[in-house]
């Protein structure tokens, strides 16, 4: 291929579908395509470089060509001609062969088509020129433009007609001389590009990307042929992303809302040029837009500006509450204005406003103002809502910057002031900080401790219960929250604590260390000392001496039935209910007392729940008699064992019977029956009593609480909790049932033991 033809004619026909052969004036053979190869079946070293007279001459002459040939060199005038039956010069193959020939530039072009409509082909170097996806245009020595194609023109908004004949000057006023100097390096080089221009069009400012080529006749440069890419919309985009970039690298430095804003203001003023900036911001409620800063106008003045978006009809209420852009291009005139903004910022010409949004919530408006009317486009409106985004993400960060220090003051304010004492070490056990609480409860200071082990501050058992519960705790086994151990004063006194433990952690997860926090819980040991032994007094000073009254008063009733001695019967069964129920409230209050502490201790054997059922009814029958009640009991005969403590299971049935009998009234029916059903014994007492509300069954088994209807009964509210810790102590469950005026039901569920229970219990 020659250097002195075109490279980007030759570029558009290297991959044509048709033979293409240029001829400079001299008659050289310049260019030649590879389809013209191919169709003529010769190397490209046959074509090149050789005159047109020793390359083709004999297959001109024989095909009646050289007439047409010579007019189209002599007078330009273009031949069109197809031979049905054309004998290839190569290899004398005869074939379908059509070929033309065209004037440009100097060059003489002949193109070749074989088994194809020369129709086809016959405009197509045009329409490569005129369809090309590029603008193309040529200009001469003195940069006027001599042709260009339909998508220049396209680009400039200018018709063809008005711009061939033109310097460049139509489109880079002020900077012809640049222009000049470009052209004058393609002419000398060759080439130039890629390369930017900036071009003043009707349709606005655009930036081309160009590609220049010197076009030659012969070895002299006679003009440059440029494509022209437009990239404006890709500069503008790259000149958004690097001002977004640069603004939230600004931004990310910044931690005050007034630096944010300067930032903002900043690149609105170099990339928008607007006269005038705003920043406003919700209060909490987002009832209220607080002016924050301001440029272009007095900003102190502009900080007591408030606008409350619920009550007041303005662009920046409007734009704040539907979290829309707005923009008002005459303020003066425009109705959303009102007159006291109008009178305060009529040096206004138009007003852009964007909402600040964090997520989806608004959290206050940025707005740029300008001395004239102007619209904004939408790629403008589009910008300035991305410059916006990204205060909003810097204002939010602010923030919860401002949040997150006030909350470690606080944070500091409660570890220093606590009334517990409050210590934290590594996961070796260095100390690595104190508060007061534990100055003060231990007597060391914190600088005797930090970086001392923790070990100083407690005794060994204790070290060995937490270095065991942590340990555990690492490896996955979960524990009680609240734990016990006792610490180790200056003075070498110990003191006992209830303490918490939790882990801190780094980003990932990962422990990095141990807080605790300890309660000193003297006075609470001391108190347990004192109820230990109040219950030890009420075991042996007063269970016990009821017991034998109860022996007593049961033999002399027997006595005084046996003389036939009603009122003395009636006496003592009234002396026996009351032991009896000083006796429930004794035994309840020490097994509440078991239950809370933990210490429920049960003795299971092997038992029959009948012979439980018969001792409580045996207990209770006189109070059921002299009460005028009727005592019922169906039992199934022949039930499976089940494995309990008699004692145990003798209260909770006893304490179910005497609710029972207390609160039925006189000639009522009390049922106590039981049954078995699938692996489970189940024993129920049901009364006539007054019943209980369904809105108070599911908090009935509380501790003391009673039901409304029983308020004014003897008790304290502990004997349905303790029935029921006793109940599930063994496994079972315990319901109720009732309807108001139609008594209650009360059901415990016991599993049947199973053969191992059985020979064990």
């Amino acid at each position: 291929m020659s250097l002195l033809f075109p490279q980007t004619l030759a570029a558009l026909f290297e991959a044509a579908h048709f033979g293409v052969i240029a001829i400079n004036r001299e008659g050289v053979v310049a260019y030649v395509n590879p389809r013209q190869c191919e169709n003529s079946q010769l190397q490209r070293e046959d074509f090149l470089g050789q005159h047109h007279r020793t390359a083709f001459y004999t297959t001109l002459a024989s095909q009646g060509l050289l007439p047409f040939y010579d007019r189209l060199q002599q007078e330009g005038v273009p031949f069109e001609v197809t031979f049905p039956h054309y004998q290839r010069h190569s290899d004398g193959t005869v074939r379908a062969f059509s070929m033309w020939g065209y004037k440009h530039e100097g060059y003489t072009l002949l193109f070749t088509l074989i088994e194809k409509a020369l129709e086809v082909q016959q405009a197509r170097y045009q329409q490569l020129f005129e369809n090309a996806n590029d603008g193309i245009f040529i200009l001469d020595r003195q940069a006027r433009f001599v042709t260009v194609n339909h998508k220049f023109a396209e680009l400039t908004g200018l018709p063809e007609e008005a711009i061939i004949g033109k310097t460049t000057e139509l489109f880079v006023s002020g900077r012809f001389a640049q222009s000049l100097e470009r052209l004058e390096y393609i002419l000398r080089e060759g080439t130039l590009g890629p390369y930017e221009v900036e071009m003043l069009t009707p349709l606005g400012l655009k930036i081309f990307s160009l590609n220049g080529f010197a076009l030659y006749e012969g070895e002299t440069p006679v003009g440059v042929m440029s494509i022209a890419r437009d990239v404006t919309e890709e500069q503008r985009r790259k000149q958004e992303r690097e001002a977004l970039y640069e603004l939230a690298h600004d931004l990310a430095r910044s931690s005050e809302v007034r630096t944010i804003a300067d930032h903002l203001f900043a690149r609105t003023r170099s990339l928008l040029g607007a006269n005038y900036g705003f920043l406003m911001l919700a209060n909490a409620e987002g009832s209220e837009l607080r002016g924050i800063t301001a440029y272009g106008v007095d900003a102190e003045a502009f900080r007591q500006e408030r606008i409350k978006p619920g009550k007041e009809i303005t662009p920046v209420a409007q734009s704040f509450q539907r979290k829309q852009p707005i923009v008002v291009t005459d303020v003066a005139h425009n109705p959303l204005v009102s007159e006291r903004l109008r009178q305060q910022y009529g040096f206004l010409g138009s007003v852009w406003i964007v909402p600040l949004l964090s997520g989806t919530v608004a959290v206050g408006i940025f707005a740029v103002g300008y001395a004239i009317q102007r619209e904004a486009t939408a790629e403008e409106l589009r910008f300035l809502q991305l410059l916006g985004d990204e205060a909003a993400l810097a204002i939010e960060r602010s923030r919860l910057t401002e949040e997150l220090q006030e909350s470690e003051k606080r944070y500091r304010s409660l570890f220093e002031n606590a009334n517990d004492a409050i210590i934290t070490i590594t996961l070796e056990g260095t100390i690595t900080g104190v508060n007061r609480g534990l100055e003060v409860m231990l007597g060391w200071s914190r600088e005797e401790l930090i970086g001392q082990h923790y070990s100083k501050t407690s005794t060994p058992a204790s070290i060995a219960l937490a270095d065991d519960r942590t340990r555990r705790i690492l490896a996955g086994e979960h524990f009680p929250s609240i734990f016990e151990l006792e610490m180790v004063r200056k003075d070498g006194s110990t003191v006992p604590v209830e303490g918490r433990a939790r882990f801190i952690r780094d980003k990932e997860g990962q422990p990095l260390g141990l807080q605790g926090i300890f309660r000193d819980i003297s006075a609470k040991k001391e108190l347990e000392r004192q109820r230990s032994e109040f219950l030890a007094m009420l075991t042996h000073d007063i269970r016990n001496p009821l017991e034998v009254v109860l022996g007593y008063s049961e033999i002399l009733c027997e006595k005084a039935q046996e003389r036939d001695a009603p009122e003395e019967v009636n006496l003592l069964a009234r002396l026996t209910n009351s032991t009896l129920i000083i006796h429930s409230l004794v035994t309840n209050y020490l097994d509440f007392s078991r239950i809370e502490a933990g210490r429920l201790a049960l003795a299971k054997k092997r038992l029959e729940v009948n012979n439980i059922l018969r001792q409580v009814a045996q207990q209770y029958e006189t109070e059921a008699w002299r009460r005028r009640l009727t005592l019922e009991m169906h039992l199934q005969e022949a039930l499976p064992w089940v494995a309990g403590d008699p004692l145990a299971l003798e209260r909770a049935f006893a304490n179910l019977l005497h609710n029972a009998l207390k609160f039925t009234p006189a000639g009522g029916r009390i049922s106590l029956s039981s049954a078995q059903q699938n692996q489970e014994i189940v024993i129920t007492v049901a009364d006539t009593g007054p019943g209980i509300a369904a809105e108070e069954l599911p908090f009935l088994f509380e501790k003391y609480r009673r039901a409304a209807a029983t308020q004014q009964r003897e008790g304290v509210g502990l004997g349905l909790f303790i029935v029921k810790a006793l109940v599930e102590a063994h496994g079972g469950r315990i319901e109720a049932e009732s309807t108001p005026g139609s008594g209650s039901c009360f059901a415990v569920f016991l599993p049947i033991a199973s053969t191992d229970q059985a020979e064990t219990a």
